[in-house]
């Protein structure tokens, strides 16, 4: 089969629908008919960090120093104070 050539412009729409689609790279590239390194050449390299934010209630008003201690599942230890 030989290689299509995409343009700039169709480019820019595979890459914000796959960006929309939810989708792995593995599924929208079957589904778009391009191949995963040609996915991975323009969005870079994959990333399965997620980020969410939590709020930490105070236990009591503080005075003077704040320590705050933070550990992560994967047993990092944050400190900040």
């Amino acid at each position: 089969m030989p290689k299509r050539v995409i343009g700039d412009l169709e480019r820019e729409e595979l890459l914000n629908r796959y960006r929309r689609s939810g989708l792995s790279r593995k599924e929208f590239s079957a589904e778009a008919g391009v191949s995963v390194t040609w996915l991975n050449k323009y969005l870079g390299p994959a990333r399965s960090v997620t980020a969410s934010f939590i709020e930490i209630p105070r236990s009591a008003p503080s005075v003077g120093v704040t320590r705050v201690e933070l550990e992560f599942p994967d047993g990092t230890k944050l400190r900040v104070g």
